[in-house]
């Protein structure tokens, strides 16, 4: 469990107020305040259904959740990728989705998630963590676009990047597969 403070911004009633944000892991009877904060964070209920189909499907190596105040504000999932390739076994994680309720985006919360999420994939040694997104944002938590080319998968493209785990050489051709559940994304 992690715990950390976040101010936010100035300009209303809540001017310089603090929130205190506890990170632990999703357990069984977070599914409904994971739709919620899901629907919320996506104006829609794809990400959300992706998360009950994954979890149907056995998938998730993990996740996190960030509440404040008893209330879930956000979550981040990692399931888990097949690869193959000339080489050993990679093992690997696909980041999907990360969400943090609209009212409180922009604080550093799924930053927060993110390094937790990257963390546990370290400490249980994860070879590669792969996430489709904006390569800017991803660039800061040690996601880089090169190394996700050495990676076929249906995502493949500038978007696509990835975060290795320090020392892992990895082949050069890969063919990720994900889990079925992606199929049903636009």
């Amino acid at each position: 469990m992690i715990r950390r403070i976040f101010r936010l911004p100035g300009g209303s009633d809540l001017e310089d107020a603090e929130i205190d944000v506890r990170i632990r892991r999703v357990e069984a009877e977070d599914g409904p305040q994971v739709r919620q904060v899901l629907t919320a964070a996506f104006d829609g209920e794809e990400e959300a259904n992706l998360v009950a189909s994954l979890t149907a499907e056995n998938a998730i190596e993990f996740g996190l959740v960030a509440e404040a105040a008893g209330h879930h504000i956000g979550n981040i999932f990692f399931s888990r990728l097949t690869i193959t390739g000339p080489d050993d076994p990679v093992r690997a994680l696909a980041l999907a989705p990360v969400a943090i309720h609209p009212d409180l985006q922009r604080l550093g919360i799924g930053s927060a998630l993110i390094n937790g999420g990257l963390a546990l994939a370290a400490q249980n040694k994860w070879d590669m963590v792969l996430v489709l997104g904006d390569p800017e944002f991803y660039h800061r938590f040690g996601f880089e676009v090169e190394a996700a080319k050495a990676v076929d998968c249906p995502y493949s493209g500038p978007a696509l990047a990835a975060w290795t785990y320090p020392g892992v050489i990895l082949p050069d051709n890969m063919i990720a597969r994900y889990p079925d559940s992606f199929n049903s994304l636009n």
